[in-house]
């Protein structure tokens, strides 16, 4: 772990020196470092005094924490979990140190910082926060690009947000990114939110194309019942009809009746 495949012709010595000296950092930062640090059988081991909190742990513990609480429908439990979650996941594992167990570490928090996002996202989605949906799901595909679920989410969130244009521009980023990158179209899934999304616009249209041809109707009808009555009693009074005006003064009583 310390030195990869070639160690030290003296490597033993430097990892007791290496002991020693964190024994020292221990003791520095109030902990007994010969009872927390100890060996036996080829090992060493770490034991913490009761009340100790590692950052790392912690975030693996918020992010479990705000999964379940998303779960049941806790969306505000949920994001304080996410939010400590994320804030540990984005700390620099070890900077300046490599090595296959530093990059599994970090590996690991990236998906913490991922997890996190995710939640973050779909808390604030469900709570109608459509603002604060559309910034961690641009995080999260930052993160994850190749990852459709992110792109649809987001897709989603910017509709919500009442911007289908931006919705749609997400789409297409998505559809470069796998056609570029791995020659492969967007899946089913993608493609059905953004057939949705086309077709938001003309059933809107449709729909207030018929509700103001509704209004139209409604207005024009008594116009136009109106107009006929008088139009057949004057035609009658016209030629002279002794029931002209009859029907003329029942035609008037009419419309006076339905304008009241």
């Amino acid at each position: 772990m310390l030195w990869g495949d070639e160690l030290p012709a003296t490597w033993e010595k430097a990892l007791r020196v290496l002991m020693t000296k964190l024994r020292t950092l221990l003791l520095e930062c109030g902990i007994d470092g010969s009872a927390a640090l100890t060996s036996a059988f080829g090992c060493y081991k770490l034991t913490l005094p009761h009340g100790a909190w590692i950052d790392v742990d912690a975030a693996v513990e918020a992010v479990a924490q705000a999964e379940a609480a998303l779960a049941v429908g806790d969306l505000g439990e949920a994001r304080s979990q996410a939010s400590v979650a994320s804030t540990f996941a984005q700390r620099s594992f070890l900077p300046g140190e490599d090595g296959a167990w530093v990059e599994e570490r970090r590996r690991d928090l990236r998906e913490l910082l991922v997890r996190s996002l995710e939640c973050l996202r779909d808390a604030s989605f469900g709570a109608g926060e459509f603002t604060a949906a559309v910034r961690h799901g641009e995080e999260v595909t930052e993160l994850e690009p190749f990852r459709e679920s992110s792109w649809r989410r987001l897709m989603q969130a910017h509709a919500a947000a009442g911007n289908p244009a931006e919705a749609l521009r997400v789409y297409e980023r998505c559809r470069r990114l796998l056609a570029d990158e791995l020659g492969i179209y967007p899946s089913p899934e993608t493609e059905s939110i953004y057939r949705e999304l086309l077709s938001a616009p003309a059933r809107e249209s449709r729909a207030l194309a018929t509700d103001e041809e509704s209004v139209s109707v409604r207005t024009d009808e008594g116009e136009t019942g109106r107009r006929t009555a008088v139009t057949v009693a004057i035609g009658m009074f016209a030629l002279g009809s002794a029931a002209a005006a009859g029907l003329l003064r029942a035609a008037v009583d009419s419309v006076n009746a339905r304008g009241r």
